[in-house]
């Protein structure tokens, strides 16, 4: 097992590279100075250059970037310009409630999603089978800002059962995690569904069957544990794109995550914040492969020795 998972964390080092490329010159490629913006629009062209000198704006783009590897290769992620805070200290302010959020949609999408997509499988071609699929295609297609709307409309305003802003309260995280688990559970449930038909259909299952076990032995034995390997896969990018994905849920209901943090920072020209939020949001999905590839060796041996 650990060969295997060194030499996958070895080939994220190239990846790692690039992603550090991307990130410097997206940032630097957005419109609007932040020296001036920092300075003040009053601000005379003397302060201005004293901003860009001092946040080290005014050295060519070649050698930015040998600082900003580095400054991150030592841990570095630099200062804030709009806090005046190392950028680490700032991310972590506002990354639990950002991971509360994403655990918490994540767990009703996997519970919710595993459920239906089961239930759909068992009830192939009936009206149930039908409404899941309707229900599964809505939560694809529904935009997670109309969504999130609807709901602070329906239970916020009008039921006032919830804050209409979000909150690192139970209360306050309620219905952000409804909206950011919409889409994933419609997803779950798609591929949960199709997994679990094509195993239903294998020789494997066949046998079994044909050997007297009972139909809850089969399914729980042999068919969920097989069907649950390509699922594994899209429960690792949905809960990588949940916590890069947060963003305009954030934003609609002004819960103070990493993506209502990456909004603000752009507003802001704040290079060394955004370059990192970026940075964080890449290798997130880079050790959530990381970690998929452990539970396909441990659900599946075999993929240790590909």
């Amino acid at each position: 097992m650990i060969p295997f998972l060194g030499i996958r964390a070895l080939q994220m080092v190239p990846t790692v590279l690039g992603v550090m490329i991307a990130v410097f010159f997206f940032v630097r490629a957005l419109p609007g100075d932040p020296a001036r913006l920092y300075a003040g629009q009053e601000a005379t062209l003397d302060e201005v250059e004293e901003v860009r000198a001092r946040f080290g704006l005014d050295q060519p783009l070649p050698a930015q970037f040998a600082r900003f590897v580095t400054q991150t290769a030592s841990g570095d992620l630099g200062v804030s310009f709009r806090a005046n805070q190392p950028a680490g200290t700032v991310i972590l302010r506002h990354a639990a409630p950002t991971i509360w959020l994403a655990l918490l949609a994540i767990a009703l999408a996997i519970a919710a999603g595993l459920a239906l997509g089961i239930a759909a499988a068992l009830k192939r071609g009936s009206l149930a089978d039908l409404a899941i699929t309707v229900v599964s295609i809505l939560g694809i297609s529904t935009p997670s800002f109309f969504l999130g709307i609807l709901l602070i409309w329906a239970f916020a305003v009008q039921l006032n059962l919830f804050p209409v802003t979000g909150g690192t309260t139970a209360a306050g995280m309620v219905l952000p995690a409804l909206t950011l688990a919409a889409n994933s559970t419609g997803t779950i449930a798609r591929f949960a569904r199709s997994s679990f038909l094509e195993v239903l259909g294998e020789d494997f299952v066949r046998t079994a069957r044909a050997k007297g076990l009972a139909p809850a032995v089969v399914r729980g034995k042999h068919v969920l544990r097989n069907a649950l390997m390509p699922v594994v896969t899209i429960v690792g990018l949905q809960f990588g794109f949940l916590l890069s994905g947060a963003i305009i849920v954030e934003t609609v209901f002004s819960f103070p995550g990493l993506g209502w943090l990456l909004i603000q920072s752009i507003s802001a020209r704040d290079y060394p914040v955004i370059q990192a939020l970026l940075l964080v949001f890449s290798l997130q999905f880079l050790i959530i492969n990381l970690v998929v590839d452990a539970t396909y060796a441990a659900i599946d041996p075999r993929v240790r020795h590909e």
